[in-house]
């Protein structure tokens, strides 16, 4: 058996190589380093665990003893996990971007001593590889001069700024982005655009967000249409619970079947938000489903989350999730099977084709073409159980067990909307066992973020969105708890950001921390993918934290972050900006404080429940209790006096540093947030 150095890595999907008769490295100076002592360009290929054509490409090559020996003689193969390191990542796609206009994974790049890309692509054949390999070796030989010049000018051309747009993004920008998601929306099937259909989550809350502050009842139910559309839809595991990652139609019945955590943590989210939003039980459902999943099958011991879990097992793509008709009646019985087959439209032939011919396989994805009631839907809910019981007895998919500070803060931060919403005691308990997991041990001696760890082992310095999506999760976590704890976590955190990602010259974030040695560039991201920007979420964290504590540098450096983003704006629809526009929407209409003053052990519950049954997305939630005023009011110093009066408990609504009167009554409350 081969044996190479990515045996010696934590990350599942590294170690799916380490026994390739490729002779991979690790990304790193060992690689660079033989790199330049034997004076071969590097091959890099970047994928990452649950990418089903990773999976493919390393059957069909990688572990191919012809390619393996062109490659080895070639080139020093170099191997990243892209959740492991998202920086590696991003510039070699943009440079792929760029090249070819389009992208995807596995990426495979061959870069020079510099690490500078000159040849990029995604999946290869084997054929169509081993001619790469012999190609890149004889221009290396005999005209590198030209290999390392165009590796130049695709640096240059991603290392350009974007051109610098006037002012920052207003009202204007706000409507703007609203009316081109109106264009772009599908308002039979829901969502935007067409096959491949993407969930965009933060879109979803945006619209909501608009809809809030605009009373626009059709933005409100674009969204509240479109999440209903997905959760009817095979894009939704009805067995399971959880979503995978998208469909490949543009009705949301077929799906490409991996699940990622964070796709869980923003939908979790964007289904509780829509649900405050228009009080359909049925949209809360869908967030129950997706904890139910999370809690029973993508939780660590110690109480953090994993990364995903794999489309393919047994070497088939959704295999482990569809059914034969045969296999519905035999576990289910003949009427009740008949019974989930109409209602989940499946039928003997199958509804899932085969990929290559597009012939129907006779396999069938559960997914429901019509509407039916929600008290039909839960009734349902002991025969999918029993589905469920069947299906854990298949091979299961392959679990990414690694965990990502990022990814966690996501799950951290819907759980904690989750407890409040609906309610449910086990969210925050969870919810809270997650941020101590990482506060304990992703974090080195110096109390500096670590990006992911697995089997208790963390390493590689954190990147932005790790810091901002941790710090917007313990923020919500807070309101959850109002334990002041989680309010000093966050800030310290937005601390450490500042002083590692901030440009204080022209404004933003970098996606790297500074210092970092072994990239071509350090970026700023503003884009929101499958993921929001990292610079998006670090805007509404420190907009956030200057409205409690009153420092204006935060204002100015989120509002840095808006200029520096319309560039990147000018050129692309705002659609890819929607977590971006949202904290824009904060800094252009304002947010809210509303502190809770509760004398001795007085019940403040209902006035709490008077608020989290509302959609209220501007406010943040203060409770200053008495065994907490000292340690709040040392956090929020503008707390120290805002007292329960006469012994009542006693709520101040406050906006742009300035409170409403106070009161005593809880309708009084919610008129002044109404």
């Amino acid at each position: 058996m081969h044996t190479n150095r990515l045996a010696h890595e934590t990350s599942p999907y590294l170690l799916q190589h380490a026994h390739n008769p490729v002779d991979w490295y690790p990304w790193g100076e060992e690689a660079f380093k033989v790199a330049r002592e034997r004076d071969l360009p590097i091959f890099l290929s970047i994928g990452y665990s649950t990418c089903h054509w990773c999976h493919v490409m390393a059957h069909e090559s990688f572990e191919n003893e012809d390619v393996a020996r062109a490659l080895n003689g070639a080139c020093i193969a170099v191997k990243v996990d892209r959740e492991e390191r998202p920086d590696v990542d991003n510039i070699y796609m943009q440079a792929l971007l760029a090249m070819r206009g389009s992208g995807g994974w596995p990426l495979s790049a061959f870069i020079d001593h510099d690490l500078k890309p000159f040849m990029l692509a995604t999946y290869l054949r084997p054929q169509q590889f081993i001619q790469t390999i012999v190609a890149v070796k004889q221009h290396w030989m005999g005209d590198r001069a030209s290999l390392k010049a165009h590796g130049q000018a695709i640096t240059d051309h991603i290392g350009q700024v974007a051109s610098a747009a006037s002012g920052e993004p207003g009202q204007a920008e706000l409507t703007r982005t609203y009316e081109v998601l109106v264009r772009m929306c599908d308002l039979e099937h829901g969502g935007f655009g067409s096959a491949p259909k993407f969930p965009t989550p933060h879109t979803f809350t945006y619209l909501l967000q608009h809809a809030f502050r605009a009373g626009k009842d059709s933005a409100r139910e674009m969204a509240a249409h479109s999440l209903r559309a997905i959760a009817r839809g095979g894009i939704h595991d009805h067995v399971g619970g959880g979503f995978h990652r998208y469909s490949t139609d543009y009705e949301w019945r077929l799906p490409h079947f991996e699940k990622m955590l964070y796709d869980q943590a923003q939908l979790a989210r964007a289904y509780l938000e829509a649900y405050q939003a228009t009080g359909d039980e049925g949209l809360a459902d869908a967030a129950r489903d997706i904890f139910g999943y999370v809690l029973r099958d993508m939780r660590d011991k110690g109480g953090a989350f994993y990364s995903a879990e794999d489309a393919d097992s047994e070497g088939e793509e959704g295999k482990f999730y569809v059914w034969t008709l045969d296999e519905l009646k035999a576990v289910l019985g003949e009427k009740d099977g008949a019974r989930i087959a109409d209602v989940f439209d499946s039928s003997a032939d199958g509804n899932f084709h085969d990929e290559a011919t597009r012939s129907k396989t006779g396999a069938n994805v559960l997914h429901m073409t019509k509407h039916i009631a929600r008290d039909e839907y839960i009734a349902l809910r002991p025969l999918l159980d029993k589905l469920l019981a069947h299906r854990a007895k298949r091979v299961r998919p392959g679990l990414d067990d690694k965990i990502i500070t990022s990814w966690n803060g996501l799950m951290i931060g819907a759980l904690a909307l989750g407890a409040r919403v609906l309610g449910e005691r086990q969210y925050v308990e969870a919810a809270r066992e997650a941020a101590a997991y990482i506060w304990e041990r992703h974090r080195d001696k110096d109390g500096a973020l670590l990006r992911a760890s697995r089997n208790g082992r963390a390493q590689t310095a954190a990147f932005l969105d790790d810091y901002a999506f941790l710090a917007d999760g313990l923020l919500e976590l807070y309101q959850a708890t109002f334990e002041p704890e989680h309010l000093q976590r966050a800030l310290e955190l937005t601390e450490q950001m500042r002083a590692s990602f901030l440009d204080r010259d022209k404004g933003a974030f970098f996606f790297s921390a500074q210092g970092q040695s072994d990239l071509i560039l350090r970026q700023k991201l503003f884009h929101d993918g499958a993921l929001p920007a990292g610079n998006s979420v670090a805007a509404r964290v420190l907009l956030r934290l200057a409205a409690l504590t009153g420092r204006d540098e935060y204002t100015d450096e989120a509002r840095g972050v808006f200029r520096a983003a319309m560039g990147d704006m000018a050129g692309y629809s705002p659609a890819g900006f929607t977590a971006l526009m949202a904290a824009v929407d904060w800094q252009v209409n304002g947010m809210r404080e509303v502190v809770i003053a509760v004398p001795g052990d007085v019940d403040a519950s209902p006035w709490l429940k008077a608020i989290n049954q509302r959609y209220l997305p501007d406010t943040f939630v203060i409770v200053r209790g008495a065994l907490s005023v000292k340690s709040l009011s040392a956090i929020l110093s503008f707390t120290h006096e805002q007292k329960p009066v006469d012994g009542r408990i006693t709520a101040y609504v406050c906006k742009n540093r300035a409170c409403a009167a106070r009161v005593t009554d809880v309708q009084a409350m919610i008129r002044l947030l109404s």
